[in-house]
């Protein structure tokens, strides 16, 4: 079990700065880790991309009991433990056991880390996609001339690259407030 704990801790480390939950150990009781399980968005998709990189992962349990046959007399349905049906969705049992080596605990997380990370540059090509075709709308709209659009469109790389866009209100906004180039409705 102390290898296990270990284990864990390494896990802990690896995981830290990436969006998932891992599991807490209470200053009360210790935990053996049997299984180290996260909770990660998206977690289909992100096991079917360990799976290609040979990272064996488990799903404990990816039914909540009270949507299992065995129940179904207490006559609850989807929707009857939201909280439940949710965290089912997101558990991922990662590779765990006394043994396992840091080295391969660092390839389990970096996997992991390829996969939101390609999720990240996906939502950030469509935010580019969201904010360019935002600003052909407008300049179209303006009847722009060629160099106006072509400073435009310079302007949205930089804001893009500097993190200006504001995606939730869909505009775009020079910092010193010069220029502000708003999604045509």
């Amino acid at each position: 079990n102390q290898m296990r704990r270990e284990a864990a801790r390494r896990y802990d480390e690896l995981l830290k700065d990436l969006p998932v939950k891992a599991p807490r150990e209470m200053p009360y009781a210790k935990h053996i880790y049997h299984l180290y399980v996260i909770r990660i968005a998206e977690r289909d998709r992100i096991k079917e991309i360990l799976a290609s990189k040979s990272v064996g992962c488990g799903l404990h349990y990816p039914t909540p009991i009270h949507l299992l046959d065995a129940y179904k007399y207490l006559g609850k349905q989807r929707g009857s433990y939201p909280v439940t049906e949710e965290v089912a969705a997101e558990i991922l049992s990662l590779p765990m056991y006394p043994e396992i080596a840091e080295e391969q605990q660092k390839y389990v997380v970096d996997c992991i880390a390829e996969a939101l990370e390609k999720k990240y540059s996906e939502l950030k090509m469509k935010e580019c996609e969201e904010l360019y075709n935002a600003i052909v709308d407008v300049l179209t709209e303006h009847n722009a001339t060629a160099q106006n659009a072509l400073f435009a469109l310079e302007l949205a790389k930089w804001q893009i690259m500097y993190g200006f866009y504001n995606k939730i209100m869909g505009t775009a906004i020079i910092p010193e407030g010069k220029l502000t180039i708003k999604k045509a409705k």
